[in-house]
């Protein structure tokens, strides 16, 4: 789909949309946040949403003007609503409780009833984890076998090429080559990318033993999406540094390794 860059009209940020929308005179927001927000301001300058002062709580908020002709628009919320009907000491909705949210681990409210289907704490968090979901079943994302492999900590690597990378630099960890490494361990957000690619997680995490670090990210071949991840790593996170790991690295070192690495996992590259 052809794209291009246009500026937001409520927060001036650039995004990218559709060549076709912008000829039809839509894609003038980055988000739905940003197009309310500026159907809001029209609405007031309109005299279409006026500010009224909630029977319930005191506390001013806005309302369509509509809304005041059908008998409405006198209370903020329906909690406020129901304590002015039912009476302050008899709210319908209270006694929220702490959970912890599935992604970050923030603590935040929610109502009891909520407890079992609220796992995130925004939109963002629910994303990500997706993200990450998609991406661990996602078997076919490079070629070998996904699986979980005993001899690496029984963790899940979606094909040999990253288990046989994995186990490699365990190999340079044992010789002091380098600290440690990680797995999918920090996720890129492109925040103003409203659709598409709006995440990276690159596959390793490489301390150097001076304590700085590098992400390598093994790669079969360069799909459309991928390149679309480095594009967008290279222009939101220049500082990023991202080593691709792909078929040329395997066939230079992978017979050799082979012979040095336990369990290596030989196939014709």
């Amino acid at each position: 789909m052809k794209t291009i860059t246009k500026e937001c009209l409520t927060c001036n940020k650039e995004f990218e949309a559709s060549y076709y929308d912008s000829i039809k005179g839509m894609g003038k927001f980055c988000s739905k946040v940003c197009h309310y927000e500026h159907k809001k301001a029209v609405s007031f300058e309109t005299g279409a949403r006026v500010i009224k002062v909630c029977l319930g709580c005191g506390k001013g908020f806005s309302v369509n003007k509509g809304e005041l002709t059908k008998g409405n628009g006198k209370y903020c919320s329906v909690i406020c609503s129901i304590s002015a009907h039912r009476g302050a000491g008899n709210v319908l909705y209270k006694g929220k409780v702490e959970v912890k949210c599935q992604e970050c681990s923030k603590k935040f409210e929610v109502f009891p009833s909520h407890v079992e289907r609220t796992k995130f704490c925004s939109r963002r968090c629910s994303s990500i984890n997706m993200y990450r979901r998609n991406n661990q079943m996602n078997k076919g994302v490079q070629r070998g076998k996904g699986g979980k492999r005993e001899d690496l900590d029984n963790r899940y690597f979606r094909s040999s090429w990253e288990a046989n990378y994995a186990r490699y630099l365990n190999f340079l960890v044992k010789n002091k080559e380098i600290k440690k490494w990680e797995y999918e361990v920090d996720t890129f957000e492109f925040g103003t990318i409203k659709r598409g690619v709006r995440f990276y997680t690159p596959d390793f995490k490489v301390f150097n033993n001076d304590g700085s670090f590098i992400y390598h990210e093994v790669k079969g071949w360069m799909d459309a999406k991928s390149k679309t991840r480095a594009k967008r790593m290279t222009k939101y996170y220049p500082d990023v540094k991202v080593i691709i790991i792909g078929k040329d690295w395997f066939r230079a070192n992978g017979k050799n390794l082979s012979s040095l690495i336990t369990n290596w996992e030989t196939k014709v590259y």
